[in-house]
C-alpha cells in the first residue's frame, strides 16, 4: 500500500460525516432528512414520507426496501456506481427488527437469533459508515427508567448489545428535541452533546449543546475552517 498523508479536513472531505438521528415518533427525524444540502438518496424503511411533501430540497431520490436482500443490493449498487452527496437510512431501528424477526424463522433460540441479528446489523451499519458520502441512520428512541438518573433517552434497537454499541460506529449522535414554551408554542432541536440523560455525541467539538434542526447548517459549520468556527461554550 502506497503511503498518503491528508490533512483533517480534506479526508473529512472524501469520507463526508457520519451521523445517528434518535427521536421519539414525530419529533422530526423524517422531516430532517429533508434538509440535507445536495443530491440525496433516502432509503425508506417505515415508510412513513408523507412529512418530506414540502421539503425544499428537489434533489431527493426515495429508495424503498422491503426485505435485507434489497438493503444489501442498495449497498452494491453505491459501491459499484458511485454515491450522492447524502444517503440517508430510515430506520435502522426498523431494519434491525425485520432482520431480527427473520432470524426467530430460523431458529427456536432466541439468544441466537438475537446474536446473528446484532452480527448482520453491525455489519450493515460499518457498510454504510465505509461508504465515501454523507450516511445519516435514523433510530427509534427508548426511554430506560435510571434508579439513580431517572429517565434516560437511548438508541432503541432490539437486543441490548446493539443498542448499547451502535453510537460507536458515527462521529455525531444527534437527539431529536422538542420544547414546548409557556404560550404552548412548538420548537425543535438537535441536541447535539450528552447531558447525562439524551444520548448524543459530537467527534468535531464544534457543535453548541442545541443546534436549529438542519442538517446543512450542521453540516456547513462542522466543514468551516477552524480560524473561522465559533468556540463552542464550556
Amino acid at each position: 500500500m502506497a503511503i498518503k498523508f491528508q490533512k483533517i479536513e480534506d479526508c473529512i472531505q472524501e469520507t463526508g460525516l457520519k451521523l445517528l438521528v434518535i427521536g421519539a415518533s414525530g419529533a422530526g427525524k423524517t422531516v430532517l432528512l429533508g434538509t440535507c444540502k445536495g443530491s440525496t438518496v433516502i432509503i425508506n424503511v417505515e415508510a412513513g414520507l408523507m412529512s418530506l411533501s414540502k421539503t425544499k430540497n428537489k434533489n431527493i431520490q426515495v429508495l424503498t426496501i422491503r426485505d435485507l436482500h434489497d438493503l444489501e443490493e442498495a449497498l452494491s449498487y453505491f459501491k459499484q456506481k458511485g454515491c450522492p452527496d447524502w444517503i440517508c437510512v430510515d430506520s435502522i431501528s426498523e431494519i434491525a427488527e425485520a432482520v431480527l424477526a427473520s432470524e426467530k424463522l430460523k431458529t427456536k433460540n432466541d439468544l441466537k437469533a438475537y446474536g446473528e441479528m446484532a452480527t448482520i446489523v453491525t455489519g450493515l451499519i460499518k457498510e454504510f459508515r465505509d461508504l465515501p458520502c454523507n450516511v445519516i441512520m435514523t433510530s427509534k428512541e427508548a426511554r430506560v427508567k435510571d434508579e439513580n438518573v431517572g429517565m434516560l433517552y437511548e438508541p432503541s434497537l432490539p437486543g441490548a448489545k446493539l443498542s448499547a454499541q451502535i453510537s460507536y460506529y458515527f462521529d455525531f449522535v444527534l437527539a431529536m428535541r422538542i420544547f414546548k414554551n409557556e404560550q404552548g408554542e412548538i420548537s425543535h432541536f438537535l441536541q447535539c452533546n450528552s447531558d447525562g440523560f439524551y444520548t448524543a455525541k459530537d467527534r468535531s467539538n464544534t457543535l453548541n449543546l442545541f443546534e436549529p434542526p438542519d442538517i446543512s447548517l450542521l453540516e456547513e459549520k462542522v466543514k468551516r475552517p477552524v480560524s473561522s468556527t465559533k468556540t463552542k461554550a464550556a
